[in-house]
């Protein structure tokens, strides 16, 4: 709802039919949650473009929530450095959104003992990427740890299909 942070979820049915039952007047977002590398492609309740403007209830409607799911195909690959240019194994990678509600990690990674790492399934889109010197969960990365590395962010645009080689240089939080 507007006025505080209401989270609730149905599921897809095997036709691909979802029902909101009861949903009390005010304005919403739309979420996908799923193990497939899936994503919001559009989604649309008459004229409301529910991506870009959310979705505004007023009350009781007839018209259908239409939404399409794209698959997520991109992929980042690269290595982390320490500072004097040695692999940085164990390194924790950390894709982060852009945007409205950023920062937030949409994935990570652990490189690996050469200190190479690789994101598959990456959605379309904009993002920073880090890598962090010891393991941070990922819903306890928010603003202010993102606001201690961002000078050492790169930027990254993910198009689907894409393969982006990157380099990192690893960070402390």
């Amino acid at each position: 709802g507007t006025d505080r942070m209401i989270e609730a979820g149905q599921t897809i049915t095997k036709e691909g039919g979802v029902s909101f039952k009861r949903l009390h007047p005010g304005h919403y977002k739309l979420y996908v949650f799923t193990d497939d590398p899936v994503y919001l492609e559009s989604a649309h309740l008459g004229q409301q473009d529910v991506l870009a403007n959310g979705l505004s209830v007023d009350g009781p409607s007839t018209a259908t929530l239409e939404v399409t799911l794209g698959r997520a195909n991109a992929e980042i690959r690269g290595n982390v450095l320490r500072a004097d240019k040695a692999a940085a194994a164990g390194a924790d990678v950390k894709l982060i959104a852009q945007g409205e509600s950023a920062p937030y990690v949409i994935k990570s990674v652990e490189a690996d003992q050469q200190g190479q790492f690789v994101l598959t399934g990456v959605p379309p889109g904009k993002y920073d990427l880090v890598a962090l010197d010891d393991p941070i969960r990922d819903w306890e990365f928010g603003p202010s740890e993102f606001a201690q590395v961002e000078r050492w962010a790169v930027e990254v645009q993910a198009e689907n299909g894409s393969r982006i080689p990157i380099d990192l240089d690893r960070k402390s939080v």
